[in-house]
């Protein structure tokens, strides 16, 4: 759909009705509500043009958890979107393993598929920052390292 027509006339249609929409009620005092979005390639989360999966260049990750002997393994994947591929959704995906166990390495990696490539360097910072929360979930789910400590909020009595 995106080669028939530019990415800001189909963002323009589907910003405000589509299946990948979440509404929080209650979470900003002016409004009242948040529009949050679940498709992928959206690194933020929210429903907005910049960070929108719909576009024809965007930066994911993929998460995939298997059962090993030593306990769960869990795989990361940088998925970026090929804008000359559009029509062909199985070959629009380029995907990069990211089986670093340092964090450095793995960042480095990422840098040089997306700043060293010029591919949506408005999206650097965002995609760093997705990765540093996988990585670190990554570690919990394997047992590397432990989960942060919950503090309980003002009105919860402890």
């Amino acid at each position: 759909m995106s080669a028939l027509c530019p990415d800001s006339l189909t963002w323009m249609v589907v910003k405000d009705f589509n299946s990948f929409q979440r509404k929080r009620n209650g979470t900003t005092r002016r409004t009242g509500t948040v529009t949050l979005s679940a498709e992928p390639g959206n690194l933020t989360n929210t429903n907005s043009y910049k960070y929108s999966g719909f576009n024809s260049k965007t930066i994911g990750f993929t998460v995939q958890e298997t059962e090993g002997p030593s306990g769960p393994r869990v795989s990361l994947e940088l998925e970026l979107k090929n804008a000359k591929k559009t029509q062909k959704p199985s070959q629009s995906k380029h995907k990069v393993p990211l089986r670093f166990k340092n964090y450095a390495r793995a960042e480095k990696c990422i840098a040089s598929q997306t700043i060293d490539s010029h591919y949506r360097k408005d999206l650097i910072n965002a995609a760093m920052s997705r990765w540093a929360k996988l990585h670190s979930a990554r570690k919990v789910k394997e047992g590397t390292a432990k989960p942060m400590k919950k503090q309980p909020g003002r009105r919860s009595k402890a």
